[in-house]
């Protein structure tokens, strides 16, 4: 592995503290940090595409990757894996990980809709302080389709599920 939990993370505080610097050289600039959630969301979802892409390299595998594709017509999903069966492998991504318990009940609903699709979902959050908020996400989607990058490991373990999945046809039932 190229990166592990803290690598990622290190990079993605790194990188957030560029965009916001970048941010302050707009002409319109009056003076006040940038500092919103959809800006850390997005540079968190660059990095985790940044860090994939590395490590699939690393072990010599070519990742299709885009942004944004709708899962549903009103739902976008941020990272997506096309693989060569044509099927795909979506990938929600949070900095900061659910904001309620209904949050569980929609990426249920989405998983569902990806393996009628013939596809897999997958959740990769910074982190999930609150317990019962991670519980109830691994038992909405399966705890092997859950990552926690406060967790020992997870990085490791969403890259080899990615890797391994991509190389899978039909590898969802």
């Amino acid at each position: 592995m190229k990166f592990d939990n803290a690598g990622v993370h290190d990079l993605f505080k790194r990188s957030l503290k560029q965009a916001e610097t970048a941010l302050e050289a707009v002409s319109v600039w009056n003076g006040a940090r940038p500092a919103f959630s959809g800006l850390s969301g997005w540079v968190f979802e660059q990095t985790v595409q940044w860090c994939l892409r590395q490590e699939a390299s690393s072990a010599g595998v070519h990742l299709a990757l885009s942004q944004h594709e709708r899962l549903r017509p009103k739902v976008l999903v941020d990272l997506v894996v096309q693989r060569e069966d044509g099927t795909r492998i979506f990938i929600e991504i949070k900095a900061r990980g659910l904001f309620s318990m209904n949050d569980a009940e929609k990426y249920k609903n989405h998983a569902g809709n990806a393996r009628a699709q013939k596809s897999e979902f997958l959740f990769l959050t910074l982190g999930e302080s609150y317990e019962p908020y991670a519980d109830a996400i691994r038992g909405a989607i399966g705890s092997e389709n859950c990552f926690f990058l406060d967790r020992d490991g997870d990085w490791a373990r969403f890259v080899g599920h990615v890797l391994h999945l991509a190389q899978c046809s039909d590898a969802a039932s």
